[in-house]
């Protein structure tokens, strides 16, 4: 008798529980377009036009840390030369509307270039889903056959 009703209680908890949760991945999308003023060369220091990149990719985070942020983007380099390839992103949120990021990029056809960024910006949040990020992005491009000639 006891163990019949042990096992009628177990059984009416498991039918009356909830579903757990698990963490959630958010999602989001980016697009970008940057360019700036770029300094440097094989030896010396003179101050030119940055390259013209558009960045198209996508965010995500889990629920639990919003404010850990992982980004994979495909990125296009418009100007001096046209190319493409790709950036990966970690990014921390500074509170609602600032975020701090570093991460690698890699421009792979028809020249290969490859660096590390590190940025700040500030998000303009115009709704809950879209915003404008402004702020200062610093690349090195430290290997791969697009590197400038010592000017």
């Amino acid at each position: 008798m006891k163990t019949s009703l042990a096992f009628a209680a177990c059984l009416a908890t498991a039918l009356v529980a909830g579903s757990a949760s698990a963490q959630q991945y958010k999602l989001g999308a980016y697009a970008g377009l940057s360019s700036g003023v770029e300094g440097g060369s094989n030896g010396s220091f003179g101050l030119r036009r940055a390259r013209t990149m558009l960045r198209l990719g996508a965010d995500a985070h889990v629920d639990e840390f919003p404010s850990e942020i992982f980004g994979v983007y495909g990125v296009a380099e418009i100007e001096p030369h046209a190319s493409v390839g790709l950036e990966g992103r970690y990014m921390h949120m500074l509170g609602a509307s600032n975020v701090v990021h570093v991460g690698g990029i890699g421009l792979l056809a028809p020249y290969t270039l490859f660096g590390a960024n590190a940025g700040f910006a500030h998000r303009f949040n115009f709704s809950k889903s879209i915003g404008l990020e402004a702020g200062p992005v610093f690349q090195v491009f430290f290997i791969g056959s697009d590197l400038p000639d010592n000017e």
